[in-house]
Protein backbone atom coordinates (compact mmCIF):
# COMPACT_ATOMS: atom_id res chain seq x y z
CA UNK A 1 0.00 0.00 0.00
CA UNK A 2 1.54 3.10 -1.36
CA UNK A 3 1.10 6.81 0.05
CA UNK A 4 -2.14 8.76 -1.52
CA UNK A 5 -0.46 12.30 -1.86
CA UNK A 6 2.93 11.92 -3.51
CA UNK A 7 5.95 14.49 -3.96
CA UNK A 8 8.51 13.93 -6.71
CA UNK A 9 11.98 13.99 -5.71
CA UNK A 10 15.12 13.21 -6.87
CA UNK A 11 18.45 12.35 -4.81
CA UNK A 12 21.35 14.21 -5.61
CA UNK A 13 24.74 13.77 -4.29
CA UNK A 14 25.83 10.30 -2.82
CA UNK A 15 22.01 9.83 -1.79
CA UNK A 16 20.39 5.97 -3.09
CA UNK A 17 16.86 5.26 -3.20
CA UNK A 18 16.93 2.02 -1.20
CA UNK A 19 12.52 1.85 -2.41
CA UNK A 20 11.24 3.16 -5.87
CA UNK A 21 7.60 3.86 -5.92
CA UNK A 22 5.76 1.08 -7.58
CA UNK A 23 2.20 2.85 -9.17
CA UNK A 24 -1.05 2.11 -8.38
CA UNK A 25 -2.19 -1.53 -10.09
CA UNK A 26 -6.04 -3.14 -9.53
CA UNK A 27 -6.03 -5.18 -7.05
CA UNK A 28 -9.39 -7.36 -8.45
CA UNK A 29 -10.13 -9.36 -9.74
CA UNK A 30 -7.29 -12.11 -8.82
CA UNK A 31 -5.99 -12.21 -13.11
CA UNK A 32 -5.27 -8.81 -13.27
CA UNK A 33 -3.48 -8.55 -10.14
CA UNK A 34 0.35 -7.83 -11.56
CA UNK A 35 2.21 -4.18 -12.21
CA UNK A 36 1.33 -2.23 -15.36
CA UNK A 37 4.42 0.06 -15.18
CA UNK A 38 7.84 -0.20 -13.92
CA UNK A 39 8.93 1.22 -10.53
CA UNK A 40 9.33 4.68 -11.35
CA UNK A 41 10.74 7.91 -8.53
CA UNK A 42 11.43 7.46 -5.27
CA UNK A 43 10.02 5.88 -2.26
CA UNK A 44 12.48 6.81 0.26
CA UNK A 45 15.88 8.64 -0.09
CA UNK A 46 18.58 8.18 1.99
CA UNK A 47 21.99 10.26 2.55
CA UNK A 48 25.03 10.03 4.46
CA UNK A 49 26.69 13.46 4.84
CA UNK A 50 29.19 15.38 6.78
CA UNK A 51 31.05 13.67 10.05
CA UNK A 52 28.50 10.50 10.40
CA UNK A 53 25.48 12.92 9.26
CA UNK A 54 22.16 10.78 8.27
CA UNK A 55 19.02 11.69 6.57
CA UNK A 56 15.79 9.79 5.43
CA UNK A 57 13.15 11.25 3.15
CA UNK A 58 9.94 9.72 2.66
CA UNK A 59 8.05 11.96 -0.19
CA UNK A 60 4.81 10.67 0.16
CA UNK A 61 2.17 10.66 3.57
CA UNK A 62 3.87 7.51 5.16
CA UNK A 63 2.52 8.88 8.84
CA UNK A 64 -0.83 9.42 7.35
CA UNK A 65 -1.29 5.95 6.03
CA UNK A 66 0.38 4.47 8.86
CA UNK A 67 -2.18 5.93 11.24
CA UNK A 68 -5.18 5.31 9.23
CA UNK A 69 -4.78 1.48 8.36
CA UNK A 70 -1.47 0.50 11.16
CA UNK A 71 -0.09 -1.25 8.29
CA UNK A 72 2.64 -3.20 9.82
CA UNK A 73 5.33 -2.77 7.06
CA UNK A 74 4.83 1.25 7.34
CA UNK A 75 5.22 0.89 10.51
CA UNK A 76 9.07 -1.10 10.00
CA UNK A 77 9.84 1.10 7.45
CA UNK A 78 9.60 4.28 9.86
CA UNK A 79 11.36 2.43 12.56
CA UNK A 80 14.16 1.10 10.38
CA UNK A 81 14.33 4.71 8.94
CA UNK A 82 15.14 5.96 12.30
CA UNK A 83 17.60 3.62 13.49
CA UNK A 84 19.33 3.61 10.40
CA UNK A 85 19.71 7.50 10.65
CA UNK A 86 20.91 7.40 14.46
CA UNK A 87 23.61 5.18 13.06
CA UNK A 88 23.94 3.56 16.35
CA UNK A 89 21.93 1.15 18.99
CA UNK A 90 19.81 3.67 21.23
CA UNK A 91 21.02 4.94 24.32
CA UNK A 92 17.48 2.85 25.55
CA UNK A 93 16.05 -0.03 24.03
CA UNK A 94 13.29 -2.34 25.77
CA UNK A 95 12.28 -5.39 24.73
CA UNK A 96 8.83 -7.03 25.11
CA UNK A 97 5.24 -7.38 24.24
CA UNK A 98 3.21 -3.85 24.13
CA UNK A 99 3.47 -0.11 23.46
CA UNK A 100 5.30 1.83 25.42
CA UNK A 101 5.55 5.95 26.03
CA UNK A 102 9.24 6.41 27.27
CA UNK A 103 10.71 9.50 28.83
CA UNK A 104 14.41 9.93 29.88
CA UNK A 105 15.54 11.77 32.76
CA UNK A 106 19.53 12.06 33.61
CA UNK A 107 21.88 13.88 35.83
CA UNK A 108 25.60 13.22 37.06
CA UNK A 109 24.42 10.72 39.70
CA UNK A 110 22.26 8.24 37.07
CA UNK A 111 19.37 8.18 35.09
CA UNK A 112 15.49 7.65 35.58
CA UNK A 113 13.25 6.18 32.67
CA UNK A 114 9.48 6.51 33.03
CA UNK A 115 7.89 3.65 31.56
CA UNK A 116 3.81 4.19 30.44
CA UNK A 117 2.42 1.26 29.63
CA UNK A 118 0.12 2.52 26.28
CA UNK A 119 -1.31 -0.87 25.72
CA UNK A 120 -5.30 -0.51 25.06
CA UNK A 121 -7.94 -1.32 22.91
CA UNK A 122 -8.37 2.07 21.98
CA UNK A 123 -4.42 3.30 21.84
CA UNK A 124 -4.33 5.11 18.45
CA UNK A 125 -8.21 6.34 18.70
CA UNK A 126 -8.72 8.16 22.13
CA UNK A 127 -8.58 7.82 25.46
CA UNK A 128 -7.95 4.92 27.96
CA UNK A 129 -10.61 2.82 28.56
CA UNK A 130 -8.99 -0.25 29.81
CA UNK A 131 -5.43 -0.96 30.45
CA UNK A 132 -3.55 -4.41 29.47
CA UNK A 133 -0.88 -4.95 32.20
CA UNK A 134 2.34 -5.94 30.19
CA UNK A 135 4.56 -9.09 30.88
CA UNK A 136 8.44 -8.37 31.72
CA UNK A 137 10.28 -6.09 29.89
CA UNK A 138 14.28 -6.18 29.02
CA UNK A 139 15.67 -2.53 29.16
CA UNK A 140 19.46 -1.87 28.23
CA UNK A 141 20.63 1.40 29.05
CA UNK A 142 23.45 2.90 27.69
CA UNK A 143 26.25 3.48 30.58
CA UNK A 144 28.03 6.46 30.44
CA UNK A 145 31.91 6.25 30.09
CA UNK A 146 34.35 5.70 33.25
CA UNK A 147 30.82 5.13 35.26
CA UNK A 148 28.98 1.79 36.48
CA UNK A 149 25.57 0.65 38.03
CA UNK A 150 26.03 1.08 41.47
CA UNK A 151 21.88 0.35 41.71
CA UNK A 152 18.99 -0.62 39.66
CA UNK A 153 15.52 0.55 41.78
CA UNK A 154 11.99 0.09 40.08
CA UNK A 155 10.55 3.14 41.81
CA UNK A 156 6.85 3.27 41.59
CA UNK A 157 6.88 -0.84 42.84
CA UNK A 158 9.61 0.35 45.34
CA UNK A 159 12.00 -2.68 44.97
CA UNK A 160 15.41 -3.69 43.51
CA UNK A 161 15.72 -4.61 39.92
CA UNK A 162 18.06 -7.25 38.55
CA UNK A 163 20.08 -5.97 36.12
CA UNK A 164 23.68 -7.43 34.37
CA UNK A 165 26.21 -5.46 32.39
CA UNK A 166 27.32 -6.28 29.01
CA UNK A 167 28.95 -4.80 26.02
CA UNK A 168 28.75 -1.21 27.95
CA UNK A 169 25.26 -1.20 29.03
CA UNK A 170 22.97 -2.49 31.89
CA UNK A 171 20.19 -4.98 30.74
CA UNK A 172 17.19 -4.70 33.29
CA UNK A 173 14.24 -6.63 33.73
CA UNK A 174 11.25 -5.11 34.28
CA UNK A 175 9.12 -8.07 35.33
CA UNK A 176 5.63 -6.16 34.26
CA UNK A 177 4.11 -2.54 34.14
CA UNK A 178 0.44 -2.07 35.43
CA UNK A 179 0.45 1.35 34.41
CA UNK A 180 3.34 3.32 35.11
CA UNK A 181 7.22 2.12 36.21
CA UNK A 182 10.18 4.29 36.40
CA UNK A 183 13.70 2.51 36.39
CA UNK A 184 16.03 4.85 38.57
CA UNK A 185 19.99 3.58 37.45
CA UNK A 186 22.48 5.21 39.79
CA UNK A 187 26.38 5.47 38.98
CA UNK A 188 29.63 4.98 41.06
Amino acid sequence: MGGTRLIHADPIGNATTPFLYVPDFPDLPMEEVYPRKAPEGAGVIARETGKGGRTVYIPWNIGEIFWEVFAVDHGKLIANAVHWALGKTPRVTVEGPGVLDMALRENAEGVALSLFNLTNPMMMKGPIRENYPLAAQTVSVEIPPGKSVAKAWLVVTDRAANFSVKDGRAQVEVPGIERLEVLHLTWK
